[in-house]
């Protein structure tokens, strides 16, 4: 039940050197005249996602990634699934003996479902069984609605901060993202998830009790870093998205989720790694990446310390704790850091002076 439990967990995971898809630095999302884009189908941003996946179909051919749309078409994405699944598939991100291949795969299949339903972004890695539709024996599956993502910069800024709609109205133009290009980052970011868990290996199973939260933060960076060296690679280390990006990162707290806080580990690959990443093409990225959390010293302790003076942070800040980290109690006896506290509510304050030129405490907290 402790692999099922942490396997659950992780399977929340939110949430690719050629130029994919020509994108003008001032363009917000597409046009949305449309009867199609105005019911939440904007079939120029469907095409950009197949753009975007046929060039990793290139890059990586031993998987086959699929985007299933979800928005109103969530049940047929479903039946979709279990055509590119087959006859007893595997869940290829998780370590797992073989006895629970099939909980496993209800497990995960259940949270595909979940993502399809309620809109998120987050990408699955199978194996297929038989009869699988798809002649490639790896499936990436990739859940995504581009339209709450890209249609501006507006709703790309809502995506990523998930604040009320008042407080995004006071977000400056220059400090929005462009809807775009974070579409693009996005799917780069879960394309990765699936490129780990084919390359690095499944995430493995152990006693710790905080192993999920881990693993989810260390995976959710890892995205990040790949998503963000494409960018670069793409875009140049100039490029307004990525300080913003950063800025919006290191406000993650906000929103009760301390999995998803990269905003340092970003801002360290752009002091470091700049010139490393304009010289590589995308397969030679992703070895990058993988390179860098291998030399990361961020230890399993290193991260307890971080979660819970991350979960004060989030209770100074009187947020509600995301519902996926309900779970985190301290030990008894535990006292965190003090002087990690105060760093990384300095470091939110900052990030939202910057964004907003205004102060964090004024936010009409949910």
């Amino acid at each position: 039940m402790r692999i099922l439990k942490y396997l659950n967990l992780l399977l929340i995971c939110c949430f690719c050197a050629l130029p994919v898809f020509a994108i003008d630095s001032t363009t917000t999302g597409s046009d949305c005249n449309t009867p199609e884009c105005q019911n939440g189908q904007d079939p120029q941003l469907r095409l950009f996602i197949k753009k975007q996946l046929d060039f990793y179909k290139v890059v990586f051919p031993e998987i086959a990634f699929v985007h299933l749309p979800n928005h109103g078409e969530w049940m047929d994405s479903i039946l979709a699934l279990e055509l590119l699944l087959g006859y007893q598939a595997t869940s290829l991100d998780f370590e797992h003996p073989p006895k629970l291949r099939e909980d496993l795969l209800f497990a995960t299949v259940a949270r595909v479902q979940k993502m399809l339903l309620y809109g998120h972004s987050a990408a699955f890695l199978f194996k297929a069984g038989a009869q699988s539709v798809l002649k490639r024996e790896n499936i990436c599956v990739i859940t995504m609605n581009p339209d709450a993502i890209a249609s501006s910069s507006k709703a790309a800024s809502q995506y990523m901060l998930a604040l009320p709609v008042e407080a995004i109205d006071t977000l400056p133009a220059r400090h929005q993202l462009n809807g775009l290009q974070l579409l693009e980052f996005i799917i780069d970011h879960e394309v990765s998830h699936c490129l780990d868990s084919y390359y690095n290996g499944a995430v493995p199973m152990s006693k710790n009790d905080f192993w999920g939260h881990y693993m989810h933060y260390k995976r959710e960076i890892f995205a990040d870093t790949f998503a963000m060296a494409r960018h670069i690679s793409e875009y140049g280390s100039n490029s307004r998205f990525i300080q913003n990006f950063i800025n919006i990162r290191r406000l993650c707290l906000i929103n009760g989720d301390p999995g998803t806080c990269s905003a340092s580990v970003l801002s360290n690959l752009i002091d470091n790694n700049v010139t490393e990443i304009t010289d590589k093409n995308t397969a030679d990225l992703f070895k990058l990446t993988t390179k860098l959390r291998d030399s990361d010293n961020f230890n399993y302790d290193k991260f307890e310390n971080y979660l819970f003076a991350s979960i004060k942070v989030i209770e100074l800040l009187n947020v509600e704790l995301d519902e996926t980290c309900t779970d985190l109690i301290p030990p008894p006896g535990y006292t965190p850091d003090k002087q990690l506290i105060v760093n990384i509510l300095d470091k939110s304050k900052n990030s939202y002076r910057f964004l907003f030129n205004a102060e964090l405490e004024a936010l009409p907290y949910k």
